[in-house]
């Protein structure tokens, strides 16, 4: 409970932040981060955490996208409905269509609606980008890529050889990036599979390339995190 109440005191920061003159926004904005990354490093690495505390993380790091550049975002403009009309495995994204239609995005199948629902509530929004975690291979199964899903283009996965090896630690990993303009820089394990080290990673948003950065390397999240903050 007590993290759960500084967990809302953070959040209450970000409103701070907006009121503040532009000469002390900049170190506002990195005591909160550094704040809000301490915690979210704390919780995400909790073997039980209670159902308040996943909670709370969700809406601070909502409130940290926000200031980095990222958004979160409800898509509605996206639905989750079976391919057959069955409403039965597999399901698709879709966007609603005329005639009370939809057009179905093929390219990722979810085994059960609550699965489909899941993903989309965890998405992110940049931009004109809205990005998820996918499976690389459209079988249900890791590893894992961050993913663009639009009308007109479907579904586009990030390019190059950085892959996830949980749903977990892409959300992690895209949950906590740093957007500046068009690039977003996350932390991603040096070897793909492994946990550590760990290396930052650059995703264009623009051709949804990626690749790592080799220069420096860290033997924990909260490191990387803290790299992060100064990117």
């Amino acid at each position: 409970m007590k993290k759960f109440i500084l967990l809302t005191m953070t959040l209450l920061c970000f409103k701070v932040v907006a009121q503040n003159s532009p000469n002390n926004r900049e170190k506002v904005v990195k005591k909160i981060l550094n704040q809000t990354d301490d915690i979210s490093y704390e919780v995400t690495g909790s073997l039980s955490p209670t159902k308040d505390l996943r909670e709370a993380l969700r809406h601070l790091r909502i409130a940290k996208r926000l200031v980095t550049g990222g958004q979160q975002s409800n898509f509605k403009g996206l639905s989750c409905v079976s391919r057959d009309n069955d409403n039965r495995y597999p399901f698709l994204f879709a966007f609603p269509s005329d005639n009370f239609s939809f057009q179905k995005i093929r390219g990722e199948r979810f085994n059960t609606l609550q699965e489909c629902k899941k993903v989309k509530s965890e998405g992110m929004r940049i931009g004109r980008k809205s990005l998820f975690c996918l499976t690389k291979k459209n079988d249900g199964r890791y590893p894992y890529r961050i993913s663009s899903v639009n009308r007109s283009e479907g579904i586009k996965r990030m390019g190059g050889d950085i892959d996830f090896g949980t749903y977990d630690s892409c959300l992690f990993a895209t949950q906590n990036a740093r957007v500046v303009g068009m690039k977003m820089a996350f932390c991603v394990s040096y070897y793909n599979h492994k946990s550590y080290p760990m290396v930052v990673g650059i995703l264009n948003l623009e051709s949804m390339k990626a690749n790592r950065k080799l220069d420096r390397t860290f033997n924990d999240r909260k490191a990387c995190l803290k790299y992060l903050r100064n990117f």
